[in-house]
C-alpha cells in the first residue's frame, strides 16, 4: 500500500468523524435552543413538526448512507478475510470436509468459526488491508 492510498483511508475516517461529532454538536445547539423557547400555540406547533421532519429525515439518510457504506467495507473485509483463509488452510478444510461425520451443522459452526477471526481487526485495519488489495 502507498502512502497516498493511507492517506485517501486515514481522510474518509477524518471526515466520517468530522461528520459525527458536527451532528453532535448540531444537536446539543439545538436541546439548548428549544428549552429557551417561549410556548407555542397549535398551529406554530404543526409548523415545527412539520420542520423537525424533514430535518430527521436528512439525518436518516446521512445516516442510513454511512450505515450502508459501513455494510460495504465489512461485507467486503470479510469476503477478503474468507478467501485469505481458504487458500491458507485449504488442505486442512479439505481434510476436514472429507470426514465422515461432517454434517451441514458443523459446518456452520466451522463457517462461523473461521469468521470469529474478523472480529481482532478494527474498522481502521479492514480499511488499510482492502485498500491494500486494490
Amino acid at each position: 500500500m502507498d502512502s497516498s492510498e493511507l492517506e485517501h483511508v486515514l481522510e474518509r475516517l477524518e471526515v466520517g468523524r468530522e461528520e459525527e461529532e458536527e451532528e453532535e454538536e448540531e444537536e446539543e445547539e439545538e436541546e439548548e435552543e428549544t428549552s429557551n423557547l417561549p410556548v407555542l400555540n397549535d398551529s406554530d406547533e404543526e409548523i415545527e413538526e412539520e420542520e423537525d421532519i424533514s430535518t430527521s429525515d436528512t439525518e436518516e439518510k446521512s445516516k442510513y448512507q454511512l450505515n450502508e457504506v459501513k455494510k460495504s467495507t465489512e461485507a467486503q473485509f470479510r469476503d477478503h478475510y474468507m478467501t485469505k483463509i481458504t487458500q491458507a488452510f485449504g488442505t486442512d478444510l479439505d481434510t476436514i470436509r472429507q470426514e465422515a461425520n461432517f454434517t451441514t451443522m458443523r459446518l456452520n459452526v466451522l463457517i462461523n468459526s473461521l469468521e470469529a477471526g474478523i472480529d481482532i481487526f478494527s474498522s481502521l485495519e479492514q480499511d488499510i488491508i482492502l485498500a491494500e488489495t486494490q
